[in-house]
């Protein structure tokens, strides 16, 4: 077992059979990348303390939602609970194809659009539309969510999001988004995340 990969949530360790272990990270130790990751707090420890118990608490909540919900599993990677453990299929990182080529770039964004509409259908949707990070492609070439410690369970949080359009921080902090594939992401979540939208997906699956 091999580990591949290190958030502000968990710790990812390739099982070496087509699945992974997702390892929820100890309290103590999100504190740490939190400061690390959001260095603007600056000299304000408690936005760093405020910002860990957040992710402390939706993180908990998404657990206890996957747990014991339906839902299309293979739009979470196959998510798996097993004897206290998570598991999910191992797939390719979005951040390490993105980038590289416009037309393989547009059906990517295609793919994300895809996968954001069967996760309104299954009542839920990542908060931080962390495109890059949060999601890769599985076997089949679609793309998945495979972080699902930073998600929305309730219609009005999500319309919230939307109404702020939320999605445009994913490429505010990021410079090197830009180009046709960064016009073609504004263009596709404008369209795709209205209130119109919402109300038309939210948890038509169920």
């Amino acid at each position: 077992m091999k580990k591949i990969g290190s958030g502000c949530q968990f710790e990812i360790f390739d099982l070496e059979n087509g699945r992974v272990l997702r390892k929820p990270l100890p309290d103590d130790k999100i504190r740490p990348k939190v400061r690390k990751l959001w260095w603007w707090f600056g000299p304000f420890p408690g936005m760093v303390k405020k910002q860990t118990n957040s992710l402390i608490k939706i993180r908990q909540e998404g657990i206890d939602f996957f747990k014991s919900s339906k839902f299309d599993k293979s739009i979470v990677a196959n998510l798996e609970f097993k004897d206290n453990k998570i598991f999910q299929d191992k797939v390719l990182p979005i951040h390490k194809i993105i980038l590289k080529d416009l037309e393989k770039d547009k059906h990517l964004i295609d793919s994300y659009c895809d996968c954001l509409i069967n996760c309104m259908k299954n009542g839920f949707l990542e908060r931080e539309y962390n495109f890059s990070d949060n999601y890769g492609i599985d076997k089949n070439g679609n793309v998945v969510l495979i972080d699902f410690g930073e998600v929305r369970f309730k219609k009005e949080d999500v319309m919230r999001d939307i109404k702020k359009k939320r999605w445009r921080f994913f490429y505010l902090i990021r410079p090197s988004f830009r180009g046709s594939t960064r016009r073609y992401y504004k263009r596709k979540m404008k369209e795709l995340l209205t209130v119109e939208n919402l109300d038309k997906y939210w948890k038509k699956n169920l």
